[in-house]
């Protein structure tokens, strides 16, 4: 039987291989590169062998196979479409899809649909998937639900007013879709893998809150349109982010009443701020990102207003004297203005402004006087690391004004802090570097650092918080620091163990309900998110992969 396993082998892949590329009576298949409306380009199955086709072929047909290069100048339909790696339909005129057995048009090769082309319609589905990184041309319409499901970065190119998806994208690329030019798009679905929009992502006034699936790691990275009508009021919803970051913005604009259609781009800044004077009660403002809103100033703004989301990289410590503020101009000079709001929470949460606001321009986070949010200014850098019966504190500042000197501060719970060492502040305004050891520690156990910049007029503000865990050399694993508990968004955690075993945490209720899953590792800080969970009593149950020993926590949600 050993002696003839490669010879069964052999011939049951050539009966699948029969089986897969088994052909029908009223198949197509491209003959040659030419126009879809020419007999010449297809050949047709008569169930015994390809044959030159009689008529080109339409939705009534069977399987279109596209293994060459064609062309749509004319009206054509079609249904069950399969464009091969080596295929190219290139759409000038009219290629109408029907809604009939399977998906409609599958595209594993290339797409074009050119300028006053149209493909599809909105009972439509097509799918592109691509296992290299190929581009998608669209300068007129795909009025087609369609899906990206590539294993390779997939691009999108298109122009300002012409280029156009609808009614929705579906996107399950874990390497991303691009889209350079501007692309109207009506809505995505977000299985996996984000949308990176270096040109612009045009959303519609009555679709601008058309989005599902989006969160920590599939949304819009880069720029977005909003098309305002009129003067109706508009309400845009967006799954925007930049980098790592997912940062949910919701704009609400209203034009003038004689204001025609125009547009708001919006985007996220990761680079230097305008350097501008911050207008009291504002006392600073964040460095680590600020938003630019433009629209055509000609077009005039009744109201606006603007709802912020912020993460643990934004520093928020003190979320009652969070403030959004804009660039303004006040007596002939630009300054930082104070549009109010109040942040959600602490660390994790979102801002609202209370103002409205009438031009577009520039938009940060920022702090208001009484206020101690760190909104990364000074802060860029802060590590802690454990070496045994030590542990090296290092921190890094963008800009000093004014600082007298910072505190090196320590906690087992996050609620009571302890100074453990003093360091000067350098007399330079520039970047500057610090670090302290902190020698007063037991040889086991977990501490929470975080750095305090007090300057000279008595202001203080604080890091961000750091968790490190000395081990004891035991096998055992243990959850050894769980705050703050109660917890409002977000609860810390530190699991250890003698190597860096995958650990699950599952939440459930009390009635063994389950409310969340998420896979981690031992030896590291790590988050778990409860902000959508009713505020009560929840067990959190962690085990480890490896060894399977299991360690249950009780929190409370507030």
């Amino acid at each position: 039987m050993k002696k003839n396993l490669p010879f069964f082998l052999s011939i049951l892949s050539i009966f699948l291989i029969q089986k897969t590329e088994a052909q029908s009576i009223g198949d197509y298949r491209s003959a040659a590169s030419g126009d879809w409306s020419s007999v010449s380009t297809w050949q047709m199955f008569n169930g015994a062998t390809w044959a030159a086709a009689i008529t080109v072929p339409t939705q009534l047909s069977g399987v279109i196979t596209v293994s060459d290069s064609v062309t749509v100048t004319g009206t054509d339909s079609a249904d069950q479409v399969i464009v091969s790696p080596t295929g190219v339909i290139n759409v000038l005129g009219t290629l109408k899809l029907f809604d009939g057995t399977g998906t409609d048009l599958q595209c594993n090769g290339r797409l074009i649909i050119s300028l006053g082309g149209t493909l599809g319609n909105n009972d439509a589905n097509v799918t592109i998937g691509y296992s290299s990184a190929k581009q998608f041309d669209i300068e007129g319409a795909l009025q087609a639900a369609a899906t990206f499901n590539g294993t390779a970065m997939q691009t999108i190119n298109g122009s300002y007013g012409s280029g156009y998806i609808g009614p929705q994208i579906t996107l399950n690329n874990s390497a991303n879709l691009t889209l350079t030019g501007t692309i109207g798009v009506s809505g995505v679905n977000f299985i996996s893998g984000k949308i990176l929009s270096p040109g612009y992502f045009v959303i519609g006034q009555f679709t601008g809150s058309n989005f599902t699936g989006q969160g920590p790691s599939s949304f819009i990275d880069g720029n977005v349109a909003c098309i305002v009508y009129d003067s109706t009021p508009a309400h845009f919803n967006l799954p925007i982010g930049k980098g790592n970051e997912y940062l949910p913005l919701q704009f609400f604009v209203k034009t003038s009443p004689t204001a025609g259609e125009t547009g708001f781009t919006i985007s996220i800044r990761d680079t230097a701020l305008p350097t501008l004077a911050i207008n009291p009660p504002l006392t600073k403002v964040s460095s680590v990102r600020y938003y630019n809103i433009a629209n055509n100033p000609s077009v005039g703004i009744d109201t606006a207003s603007l709802q912020l989301s912020y993460d643990g990289s934004d520093g928020v410590t003190d979320p009652t004297y969070l403030r959004i503020a804009q660039s303004d101009t006040i007596g002939g000079a630009n300054k930082w203005v104070d549009l109010g709001g109040v942040g959600s929470a602490k660390t994790n949460g979102t801002i609202a402004t209370a103002v409205n606001f009438k031009t577009s321009g520039n938009f940060v986070l920022a702090n208001a006087s009484g206020g101690s949010n760190t909104l990364p200014l000074h802060f860029v850098a802060f590590t802690a690391t454990p070496n045994k019966q030590t542990v090296a504190l290092n921190w890094q500042t963008a800009s000093e004004v004014n600082t007298s000197y910072f505190n090196v501060e320590r906690s087992v719970t996050a609620n009571n802090w302890a100074t453990v060492g003093t360091v000067n502040a350098n007399k330079n305004s520039s970047a500057n570097s610090y670090t302290f050891t902190d020698a007063t520690v037991q040889n086991t156990g977990s501490y929470i650092y975080r750095i305090k910049e007090a300057d000279k007029d008595g202001t203080a503000y604080f890091s961000n918080e750091v968790l490190v865990r000395l081990q004891d050399g035991s096998n055992k694993m243990n959850v050894s620091v769980l705050y703050p508990n109660p917890a409002t968004d977000v609860l810390n955690y530190y699991v250890s163990a003698a190597t860096n075993d995958a650990v699950t945490v599952v939440v459930t209720g009390l009635d063994g309900k389950v409310f969340a899953v998420q896979h981690s590792a031992a030896n590291q800080s790590m988050q778990v998110g409860l902000k959508n969970l009713a505020n009560g009593t929840y067990i959190l149950t962690f085990t480890n992969a490896v060894t399977g020993e299991k360690v249950v926590k009780k929190i409370v949600k507030m």
